[in-house]
């Protein structure tokens, strides 16, 4: 694979560079690991298993996929240099392996890990074909993957809102929803994304959907300001679709700022935690946002804290219910390797037969 194909060339490559040195990605919570634990855990591997975390960023999640499967070698792989090393420099990191995703690393590692797993990464790769031919490259005969990235199946909640909004969904850069973060470059829909991993021999074997109604919700509801006002800005939207959006506009508007001091709380936290480390500095510009906004924040805990944990509880109880529901904002879908390991061992004992009876 060319690095380009997964980051992008030139100022692509330049803006994730400056992103992980800022602490991009740098921390999951605790809900979110579970969510993926529970995706994870019906995935059976053999003792000494080769996974691998492609586009692993900073790591932040490689130490999942190490306490699901501790008897395996877990490796981490991404094409940013800021990010490995970040990743190599974590506490946890014993016991994982980190690389620079190349070429030299793709071609070196075909066909050797049995589960691969990707976590938001396949919105951001410029070239999709090239990624996901490498993703099938890398896996083992018989191998598993998973990944997680936004969705843009007809029927969610923000594909039925964008698609009221004349530039709502970019068709021209990949289905792109209007309120997407700027790395994103694409919304793929789950039908798309299994039939371009079934041109390599990958069938679709498990689905999981998150964050359809409330749990959408939420997600607007932790939109960064400028997304936010992008989402909701009124000469955005037609006249004639104003009794539709007006209600779900003012609900996220309405849920931001009650949630917010829980928010600025919880981030403020984590600086924390990073900073003692040493992987962020509370001197940043960011940090000193956050120390002036933590004071009033503590203030108004009370009245935001019942709103931020009635919120997060249903779309919890909506993941267990729905998870099955194709409509969701975020979509895991797992493939298996329609190539059984007896044949590829076939295959690699007779290539190494023609090479030794070759003069």
């Amino acid at each position: 694979m060319q690095v380009e194909a997964f980051a992008g060339a030139g100022s692509a490559r330049s803006f994730y560079e400056a992103r992980f040195r800022r602490g991009y990605m740098e921390e999951w919570d605790a809900e979110r690991w579970q969510r993926l634990a529970e995706v994870l855990g019906p995935i059976d591997l053999p003792p000494g298993a080769r996974v691998l975390d492609f586009g692993c960023g900073t790591g932040a999640l490689t130490g999942l996929l190490r306490a699901r499967w501790p008897d395996a070698e877990v490796h981490g792989a991404d094409p940013s240099a800021a990010a490995i090393a970040r990743a190599t420099s974590r506490p946890e990191a014993d016991g994982q392996a980190f690389h620079v995703l190349d070429e030299a690393f793709v071609r070196a590692n075909r066909g050797r890990f049995d589960f691969v797993f990707s976590h938001h990464v396949l919105e951001h790769v410029d070239d999709l074909p090239g990624a996901v031919a490498d993703l099938a490259a890398l896996l083992a005969p018989g191998g598993r993957m998973l990944h997680a990235l936004p969705c843009g199946n007809p029927g969610s909640l923000p594909h039925r809102l964008c698609r009221l909004r004349p530039d709502g969904i970019d068709a021209a850069q990949g289905n792109r929803f209007c309120f997407e973060d700027p790395g994103h470059l694409r919304r793929l829909r789950s039908d798309e994304l299994a039939a371009a991993f079934a041109a390599h021999g990958l069938v679709l074997a498990r689905e999981a959907y998150g964050y359809h109604d409330l749990g959408a919700l939420r997600l607007f509801s932790e939109l960064p300001p400028r997304a936010l006002l992008a989402l909701v800005t009124p000469s955005a939207w037609p006249l004639r679709h104003w009794h539709q959006v007006a209600p779900l506009l003012a609900a996220c508007c309405t849920l931001w700022l009650l949630r917010l001091p829980c928010e600025v709380l919880r981030r403020f936290a984590r600086l924390c935690r990073l900073a003692r480390t040493g992987r962020r500095r509370l001197r940043s510009p960011t940090g000193l946002v956050l120390c002036l906004a933590a004071l009033p924040a503590a203030g108004l805990w009370p009245l935001s804290a019942p709103v931020d944990a009635w919120l997060r509880a249903a779309d919890q109880r909506e993941w267990q219910r729905r998870r099955a529901d194709r409509r969701g904002s975020e979509m895991l879908l797992e493939f298996a390797s329609q190539r059984p390991v007896q044949a590829a061992a076939g295959a690699e004992a007779r290539a190494a037969s023609l090479a030794t009876a070759a003069p």
